[in-house]
């Protein structure tokens, strides 16, 4: 796969198991409900993986649901929510945001016209809410990046 379809490929899988957990109105992964999040994701990736050739599917499962001593990317995005759980009251998966938004930066304010995705918004119970990018690679530097904080501005 082409690091474009890879990632394509691994988004389409967490959408798929969040949108599984959400609708079968699971809130929050906790530490008790780390079980079940990994048995419904690893059926999630099976499924999708079974449409892979045979050495992009070793790949691709070995991605997914890891090896021994060496967790899954699906284990990392249960083991960061669990970290910090909140009650989360529903999914924004692949969240469009589109249209005007005023960035404030250095005490001035502008009006710019953005359009973009977010991989998930999750709206949580206080009032909150948490905004997630799923990254193929290495995190990017915060001091480096702008994309998550005019995401959160839009959203």
């Amino acid at each position: 796969m082409t690091p474009r379809a890879e990632g394509e490929f691994v988004h389409d899988v967490l959408r798929a198991f969040f949108e599984s957990w959400q609708a079968a109105g699971l809130g929050a992964i906790t530490a008790d409900r780390l079980p079940e999040a990994r048995s419904r994701f690893a059926a999630i990736a099976r499924q999708a993986i079974a449409g892979l050739p045979a050495s992009e599917a070793a790949v691709q499962r070995m991605r997914l649901l890891g090896a021994v001593g060496e967790p899954g990317l699906g284990e990392v995005v249960f083991a960061a929510e669990a970290g910090r759980p909140s009650a989360v009251r529903e999914r924004l998966l692949e969240y469009e945001l589109s249209g005007e938004f005023a960035i404030s930066t250095g005490g001035e304010t502008r009006t710019v016209r953005l359009r973009g995705k977010a991989d998930r918004v999750d709206l949580l119970e206080e009032g909150r809410f948490r905004l997630i990018d799923y990254k193929n690679g290495s995190a990017p530097k915060p001091a480096q990046t702008i994309q998550l904080p005019i995401y959160a501005v839009c959203v």
